[in-house]
Parts: structure tokens; sequence; C-alpha cells
């Protein structure tokens, strides 16, 4: 997959392949080519924004798990993504039994934009290190890192991007969390920042 310059994608480049209810056949293509022009969406988004209907997708449990368990085939940095402001329904506490041996885990306090501008950013992540703490097993999902970002903004991006650089350590990154944590948003402002920060006119073939 080629990615030029800026791209403007939801999550469907990034999703479950099985599921045909959330991506059009041309998205999951094994050759998409996407240009500046390019602005690809999945089905869900495009109801979404031209009807204002969610399609309900409709994965069977056992697809899904099927899925799932591709991410203890190798070590990997899992990034969970969580809503600041419903961080006990959106925090994966199950998410250690997704990680194989030798896995890391990056938390993103998500939706930073929404706080308060005098909000002092450090000690709300300080706050974040605390819930996370508490409420993820420290034996299987211990955090190396945890940040506050925004995918409307930009704000904390870059730190995000630093972050994943130096602790990726050349293995996959897997981008994960619950429905409306804002994952799509927080893709979409990772790739470009990454594509404007390196001037590229392809992505490497590491980037993926």
């Amino acid at each position: 997959m080629r990615i030029r310059h800026l791209v403007a994608a939801c999550a469907a480049l990034f999703s479950i392949a099985a599921a045909p209810a959330l991506a059009q056949d041309a998205v999951m293509g094994a050759d998409v080519k996407l240009t500046r022009e390019t602005t690809t969406v999945c089905q869900r988004c495009h109801s979404l924004k031209h009807n204002g209907r969610v399609l309900p997708l409709d994965i069977p449990p056992s697809t899904f798990r099927q899925q799932l368990q591709r991410l203890h085939a190798r070590p990997a940095l899992m990034v969970l993504v969580v809503d600041l402001f419903d961080l006990p329904g959106s925090i994966l506490t199950q998410v250690g039994q997704f990680m194989a041996e030798g896995s890391d885990l990056v938390v993103v306090g998500h939706k930073v934009d929404l706080l308060p501008t005098d909000a002092r950013r450090e000690r709300v992540r300080q706050w974040l290190v605390r819930q996370v703490r508490a409420r993820l097993p420290a034996d299987r999902a211990a955090p190396v890192a945890v940040q506050l970002a925004s995918g409307v903004t930009g704000e904390g991006v870059d730190d995000l991007l630093d972050v994943i650089a130096r602790k990726r350590l050349g293995r996959d990154v897997h981008l994960i969390g619950c429905a409306n944590v804002g994952k799509s948003r927080l893709i979409n402002a990772l790739l470009d920042r990454y594509c404007w920060a390196y001037h590229m006119t392809e992505a490497p073939p590491a980037f993926g």
C-alpha cells in the first residue's frame, strides 16, 4: 500500500478484512494507492456522514476472536486509545489477553481538546496514569507510556509519534480501543503528521 503526502482515511484501511459490512471491497484491495485528493471512508462512516445513520456491524463472535488471536502471533506495540471523558466505559481491561509475549502497551487519553483551556495537561496525564494502573493488570498490561492527544486539534500527536518511534523497536504497531473513542480521527492525525514531518512522497515499506 502506498501512502502519498496527506492521507484522509477512516479506519477502514486498517480494520478487520473479514467484516464485509465494515469496508468496501475497493478499500480492502491488496494494492490500494492513495493520493492527496483521495478520501477513503468505510460504508459505516459514509452512512453516518450522508444519512445520519450508523450501519450495524455484524461480526460473528467466533470471527472476532479469530482476528484477535492474530495479535498473539508475534510481539507488538499496542496503542490503547481511551476516552478521557468516559474512562470506565472505554478502557479495555482485558487488553493483556490480546498481547503476545514481549509486547508493550502505550495508553492514549484521547479528546484532550475538550478539556478546559486552563486545565493543566500534566496533572490530567498523571491522573490518567493512576487510573490506568488501578484498572489494568500490572503483570500483563503495565503501560510503558501514557500520553494525551487530540485527533481534532493535533495536540499531543507529535509527542505520541515520538513515543511510538522510540518504543516500537521494529515491531508491528496495533491501535486498539472501544467504539467511539476516536480511533479513526487519531489515525488520520498520526498519518497526517507522519507524512508532513518526513516530507514524504511515498511511505517507506516498514510503515503500515
